[in-house]
């Protein structure tokens, strides 16, 4: 059973990490990036954060802060 499970996990990490970068890569006064709305912090570490961290930034966080800056759809 142990190493079935580092299999999977092996097999996990050659998987591309989910990213919200679009490559516009500027920080505002507010300290987010321009084009993904990230902070400094989550960029930087972004390759360590697990996938449910990711995915609560780029499906919770990002979102949220596109309606406070008034970017969202209407």
């Amino acid at each position: 059973m142990h190493l079935q499970h580092q299999h999977t996990a092996s097999m996990n990490e050659s998987l591309p990490i989910l990213s919200p970068c679009i490559g516009i890569c500027e920080l505002s006064d507010e300290g987010l990036c321009s084009g993904c709305l990230r902070t400094s912090n989550e960029i930087t570490l972004w390759s360590t954060f697990s996938a449910t961290q990711r995915e609560y930034v780029m499906d919770v966080l990002l979102p949220q802060r596109e309606r406070e800056l008034g970017l969202g759809a209407a």
